[in-house]
């Protein structure tokens, strides 16, 4: 049972590396259109470097939520695996990067 919760607390993480996409979809259409304070550069950048920063921190969350549910019995895991996690985050990063380039020559 507890396999199941740490693998859906995984699939939540997952979830959450793409906020910085929608963010930069949402508010990437407002700074081009002059509707907020911020400007178009400051916005990619943000979801840029805020897609690493996450990828980052939610390598660490999921070592710690794996090392709580696991038992003292179990033999021990390789860690490897959740570098998944940091590395899925680049090439999201870089797709949001493509989505600026994008909104910024269909909004020209």
């Amino acid at each position: 049972m507890s396999d199941n919760i740490v693998n859906f607390i995984i699939f939540l993480l997952f979830i959450i590396l793409l906020i910085p996409t929608f963010i930069q979809v949402k508010y990437g259409v407002r700074a081009l259109a002059g509707w907020t304070n911020m400007k178009f550069g400051e916005v990619s950048l943000f979801c840029f470097f805020g897609e690493f920063l996450l990828g980052i921190g939610m390598f660490f969350i999921v070592a710690f939520v794996s090392s709580l549910f696991s038992s003292v019995a179990d033999s021990p895991r390789c860690g490897f695996g959740f570098a998944g996690i940091a590395v899925f985050s680049i090439p999201i990063a870089f797709l949001n990067l493509i989505i600026a380039l994008f909104q910024k020559i269909v909004l020209k």
